[in-house]
């Protein structure tokens, strides 16, 4: 394939970009994919997330959310249930696991649908093009989630139980989400994307 010299300064200014997201860096169970993404010439990772559990305080603002729990490994039951019983203020908190989501540049359209059909093979189910500019935006979502609200108004609006149930839901998804990847993963490696 012949990949532009546009494209290519392109992926080069992306990838040595700082991570600016809240984490700092790429997830462990992501970053095997990114790897083997951003090795090829004609595409490159922009941004990836292998999926999260967390417990969201939000108030009107998106800026004024603050995570109280977060992982993006299996969720522990006796973490989660510390920061809700011990929580003292009054606003609306969310329960939240939060599927896999990739987005990947592509050099072309043509490009582009092969990333889409190997996502799609890898149990994505939601898969587009998002943007066209000197790239082509692919996102690619497992859309596995899971988000309850917990606590409002002064007041804990679960008990313990019901928290085991949602953690253990959680975990369930976490695992839809890693295989996803682990499939896209095989996927990119055994399609001929050229």
């Amino acid at each position: 394939m012949n990949v532009s010299k546009s494209f290519l300064n392109l992926k080069k200014n992306t990838l040595e970009k700082l991570d600016k997201s809240p984490k700092g860096s790429i997830d462990e169970r992501i970053i095997n994919l990114c790897n083997i993404v951003n090795l090829r010439k004609d595409m490159f990772t922009l941004s990836t997330c292998s999926g999260r559990v967390c417990v969201l305080e939000k108030s009107k603002g998106k800026k004024d959310a603050r995570w109280l729990y977060t992982t993006h490994h299996f969720a522990d039951l006796n973490d989660i249930w510390k920061v809700l019983s011990n929580y003292s203020g009054n606003k609306f908190i969310e329960f939240r696991q939060e599927s896999s989501i990739i987005h990947v540049a592509a050099a072309d359209i043509d490009v582009a649908k092969k990333i889409m059909h190997a996502g799609k093979m890898a149990s994505f189910n939601i898969v587009g093009i998002i943007g066209i500019s000197s790239k082509v935006t692919v996102e690619l979502i497992c859309d596995v989630q899971l988000l309850a609200p917990v606590y409002d108004k002064g007041e804990l609006l679960v008990d313990k139980n019901y928290v085991s149930y949602l953690v253990e839901k959680a975990n369930q998804n976490q695992k839809i989400s890693w295989s996803s990847i682990e499939k896209l993963e095989k996927n990119i490696k055994e399609f001929d994307l050229n």
